[in-house]
């Protein structure tokens, strides 16, 4: 039997952070709502748009206005107690990257 789990950390980091790739349920969750709205869901999105989207994955101002971040997941161990990442990951390749600069 396949177990199906909301992947928390991955050492390419845009599966675990909002990016296009891993992230994009947020999307296809919103698309439905296009078709058969529901007003509780609608809010959930709002707030979800308001808070965690625009200025937080997405730049709300600067040069970057409108661009949109890589991933909210970064590696950046001296910022979280140990054992927060997982050690069997490579945290150095490409794939990864720290907050600076994402």
């Amino acid at each position: 039997m396949r177990r199906i789990a909301i992947v928390t950390q991955d050492s390419r980091v845009w599966i675990a952070g909002l990016g296009d790739e891993g992230g994009s349920s947020w999307l296809t969750g919103m698309m439905k709502q296009l078709g058969l709205p529901d007003e509780a869901q609608v809010r959930k999105y709002e707030a979800f748009i308001d808070s965690v989207l625009w200025g937080v994955l997405q730049y709300a101002e600067g040069p970057r206005k409108y661009a949109v971040r890589k991933s909210l997941f970064y590696y950046q161990p001296e910022g979280f107690p140990a054992g927060f990442y997982r050690q069997s990951f490579n945290w150095t390749t490409w794939t990864s990257w720290k907050k600076r600069g994402h």
